[in-house]
C-alpha cells in the first residue's frame, strides 16, 4: 500500500475512534473521573457468570442511530487520495486539518471537547475492562463489549463449559486438601492480544485464565505454540531465580490439543492498583502534587529494583529463550507481529500476522529486522536513513551484547499497592533477548514520550510557574495525560539515580559507568527501534530525529535537510562530510539528551 494511502487509512481509524469516544463520552456524561479504583475490585466485583459460561444476548437496551454519525467516514470516502506535497507530512496535516473541522461540527452537536490526540493512545490492562459491572448479560453487538468482537473466534472453539471443572482440577492438583466446590468463573476481559478469564474459589484463591488471541485450530502453529512456551518457562525462570514479583504461571498448554481446545496459560492473579492511575493521579484529582511526586518516585525505585535484575540473564544472541528438560535457556528464533501484513489486510475483524526472525548475532541485526522489505524509493530512502541513526549507536565492547527485556514496559503493565510499592509485572507475552541498548537498563517507556514523536503531543509551555506537569487541554479530556519535556527529563534523572545506586549496591556484569551509558543511550534506542518496527512510524520517527538535528546543526552553523538527505541517500550519492555531520550530532545528542 502507498505511504500516503496508508496515512489516509490510519486518519479514517483514527476519524472512527475519536467519533466513538464523543459517542461515548456523551453516553457516560464523563463517568467517574476522579476515583481509583483497585484492579481486583474492577474485575472481581463484577457479575459472575451464569453457569458458568456467557449469554451473548442483548441487555435490551437498543440505542437509535444518531443523524449524520457517519459525515466524516463520508468525507474521506469521497477522497481518493489525499493531497500530494513536497513534503508527505505536510500533505497529512492538511488531511488532519480538514477532517478536523468535520469532527469540530459533530462536538459541536453535544456541546463536548475535542482532542485530536486522543486517538493516539489506547492504554489497556489484561485485568481491566470497560463494560459496565452491573449488566448481567454478555453482549454481543453491545457496545459495551466492544474488545470481546476481536476474540470472537477463540471464544467458539474455548470449551468454557469445562474450564470450571478444569480449574477445580489444578487446584487439587495442588492442594490435594482442598475439598470446595468448582470456582466462580468471572466475565471476560481483554488485552491487545489476549482474552483472560477471573477465577475465584471459595478460599478466595484467585487465578487468570489466559487464552491468545490466535489460539484456534485455524491460525495456531508451531511459532505460536514455541512463543507461548518461552514466556511461560521464561516467567517460571523468573520466579525461580529472582525475587521480581510476577505472577505464578500454575499450568499452560502451548497447543490446542487439551481438554479446553485452545492454548492457555493459567496465572495466579495480582491484587493492587494499575501504576497508570497512580502516575496521573494528580491530573484525576486523587492526589495533590506532593503526594504525586512521593508515589511516582516510589515506584520508579521498586521498578528500577526489579529490572536491574534482569541483568545477570546475559546472552550472545538476541531472541526468545528456548528450554531444556532441565530449564537451561537457550537463545532461538523469535515471533513478531507483521505490522506491514496488518496494514494491507482488508479482511474483516482484528487479525494478527507474524512472521520468524532471529536469532540475531548482532545488536543491529535486531534493531532493523524489520526494515529490509521493499518499499518505494523515498520511503526505501527513509528507511535508510533510520538505518544510519542505528548504526550510530555505541554497544558494550566486550562480553554478551544481549540480555533479557520485559517486552512492554509501560504503565498499564505493573501493579502497586496502597502504599505505592510495586506488586506486580505482567504481560511477559514477546520476553526475550534483545541488545543491551535496549535491554533490562532501559528506561521506562513512559519516561521516553518525548522522544515518541508519532505520538507526543505535548510543548514545554506545558509546565505552570511551580513546574507541575499540565494537560494540553486541561480538564478537558482526562484520558489522555502526558508529562511535559521539563517533567520527563527530570524522572529520567530519578530513575537513573535509582538504577546507579541498585548497581553500586549490587554491581552488574558491566561497569557502573557502561551501565549508566546505557540508561541513558535509551532515550533514543528504544525510539529508534519502535520506527524501525512499526512501518506506520518510520517517517515520522526518522523525520523527528532529524529535526532535532536540524535544529542543532543550525545553531552552529551548518546547514542540514531532511528531504535533501533522503533525496541523496535514494540516489546514493550522500555527501561523506553531511554523513559525518549527521554522526557527530547524533553522538552529540547521545552525550547531552538524557
Amino acid at each position: 500500500m502507498p505511504f500516503h494511502a496508508r496515512c489516509l487509512s490510519d486518519l479514517q481509524r483514527w476519524c472512527a475512534r475519536t467519533w466513538e469516544r464523543i459517542r461515548k463520552q456523551r453516553d457516560e456524561n464523563k463517568g467517574n473521573k476522579g476515583v481509583l479504583f483497585s484492579c481486583d475490585e474492577e474485575v472481581f466485583n463484577a457479575q459472575p457468570e451464569s453457569e458458568h459460561h456467557f449469554n451473548y444476548s442483548p441487555d435490551g437496551v437498543e440505542e437509535k442511530p444518531l443523524q449524520k454519525t457517519t459525515r466524516v467516514q463520508d468525507a474521506l470516502d469521497t477522497m481518493s487520495e489525499p493531497p500530494i506535497h513536497p513534503c508527505i507530512h505536510e500533505g497529512q496535516d492538511e488531511l488532519i486539518r480538514s477532517i478536523e473541522h468535520e469532527i469540530n461540527e459533530l462536538e459541536a452537536m453535544w456541546e463536548l471537547p475535542f482532542d485530536p490526540s486522543t486517538y493516539e493512545h489506547d492504554y489497556e490492562h489484561e485485568y481491566e475492562h470497560d463494560y459496565d459491572d452491573n449488566n448481567e448479560d454478555d453482549y454481543e453487538g453491545s457496545d459495551l463489549q466492544d474488545g470481546l468482537e476481536n476474540f470472537a473466534a477463540v471464544l467458539a472453539e474455548l470449551n468454557r463449559d469445562h474450564l470450571p471443572e478444569y480449574a477445580l482440577s489444578v487446584l487439587r492438583r495442588i492442594d490435594p486438601d482442598y475439598s470446595g466446590k468448582a470456582p466462580t468463573i468471572f466475565k471476560p476481559v481483554c488485552g491487545s492480544y489476549n482474552v483472560c478469564f477471573p477465577i475465584e474459589f471459595d478460599n478466595n484463591v484467585r487465578w487468570m485464565a489466559r487464552f491468545p488471541v490466535s489460539g484456534t485450530k485455524e491460525r495456531w502453529d508451531d511459532l505460536c505454540s514455541r512463543a507461548l512456551a518461552s514466556e511461560a518457562e521464561t516467567m517460571k525462570m523468573l520466579k525461580k531465580e529472582t525475587t521480581i514479583p510476577l505472577p505464578d504461571v500454575i499450568d499452560y498448554c502451548s497447543t490446542v490439543h487439551n481438554e479446553l481446545k485452545c492454548p492457555y496459560m493459567l496465572i495466579t492473579y495480582i491484587s493492587g492498583y494499575s501504576l497508570y492511575d497512580v502516575w496521573w493521579g494528580e491530573q484525576f484529582g486523587i492526589h495533590d502534587h506532593k503526594t504525586n511526586s512521593r508515589c511516582r518516585r516510589q515506584a520508579l525505585e521498586d521498578i528500577a529494583s526489579a529490572m536491574s535484575q534482569l541483568r545477570k540473564f546475559t546472552f550472545e544472541k538476541g531472541g526468545f529463550l528456548e528450554f531444556d528438560p532441565d530449564g537451561k535457556p537457550s537463545v532461538g528464533p523469535m515471533r513478531v507481529i507483521d505490522h506491514q501484513a496488518g496494514l494491507d489486510y482488508n479482511g474483516e475483524g482484528k487479525v494478527l500476522f507474524y512472521a520468524e526472525a532471529g536469532p540475531f548475532l548482532n545488536p543491529e541485526d535486531q534493531y532493523t529486522f524489520g526494515l529490509h522489505q521493499q518499499r518505494p524509493p523515498f520511503q526505501g530512502g527513509v528507511a535508510d536513513l533510520l538505518k544510519m541513526f542505528i548504526s550510530y549507536i555505541p554497544e558494550v565492547a566486550d562480553g554478551d551484547q544481549f540480555d533479557l527485556a520485559h517486552p512492554d514496559f509501560a504503565l498499564q503493565n505493573f501493579i502497586v499497592s496502597e502504599e505505592r510499592h510495586l506488586l506486580g509485572i505482567i504481560d511477559w507475552d514477546g520476553a526475550a533477548a534483545v541488545p543491551l541498548s535496549m535491554g533490562s537498563r532501559k528506561y521506562p517507556s513512559w519516561l521516553t514520550a518525548d522522544w515518541d514523536f508519532p505520538n507526543y503531543e505535548l510543548t514545554p509551555t506545558m509546565d505552570d510557574e511551580a513546574g507541575h506537569p499540565l494537560l494540553e487541554n486541561e480538564g478537558a479530556n482526562l484520558e489522555i495525560c502526558q508529562d511535559s519535556p521539563r517533567m520527563l527529563k527530570y524522572y529520567r534523572r530519578v530513575y537513573r539515580d535509582f538504577m546507579a545506586a541498585v548497581e553500586e549496591e549490587s554491581p552488574g556484569p558491566l561497569s557502573s559507568t557502561d551501565s549508566l551509558k546505557l540508561t541513558r543511550n535509551s532515550l533514543l534506542t528504544t525510539n529508534l527501534f519502535i520506527g524501525a518496527t512499526w512501518p506506520q512510524d518510520t517517517y515520522l520517527i526518522a523525520h523527528g530525529f532529524m529535526r532535532k538535528i536540524e535544529a542543532i546543526a543550525a545553531e552552529a552553523g551548518m546547514h542540514v535537510d531532511f528531504i535533501q538527505v533522503v533525496d541523496d541517500i535514494v540516489a546514493g550519492n550522500l555527501d561523506t562530510a553531511i554523513s559525518e555531520d549527521l554522526e557527530g550530532i547524533f553522538n552529540w545528542i547521545l552525550d547531552h539528551e538524557h
